[in-house]
């Protein structure tokens, strides 16, 4: 009985000091990442904090012309049915979003100066 309660308070000692281990070498980590913080010039870190545009210029093009063509065919198929409420809201609905996807469109592809 005294030996399983003395093996319970040496694991619990165990535990204790891996914990301690741990949180020091985490205070030592970011007291690591702070000194090469402060290595780094001014302009290191305003490079290293730009981010990349969410999108790049290829996909933005391709999604202007998905959306040409998915305009452009709802505004078609639209068309045939303009008798019925919903089917005019569509199609202008869809005009409207051609128009603004071949703006979008044409800016991309326009010298940027």
């Amino acid at each position: 009985m005294i030996q399983l309660q003395d093996q319970k308070r040496n694991l619990n000692e165990e535990k204790q000091e891996k914990k301690q281990e741990k949180t020091e070498q985490k205070e030592l980590k970011q007291e690591g990442l702070k000194q090469e913080a402060t290595k780094k010039q001014p302009s290191q870190a305003l490079k290293e904090e730009k981010k990349k545009p969410l999108l790049d210029d290829f996909t933005k093009k391709e999604l202007a012309k998905i959306g040409m063509t998915l305009s452009m065919g709802t505004l078609v198929l639209t068309s045939f049915s303009l008798k019925s409420k919903l089917s005019k809201n569509a199609h202008i609905i869809s005009g409207a979003a051609l128009v603004g996807f071949s703006f979008w469109h044409n800016s991309l592809y326009t010298d940027k100066k």
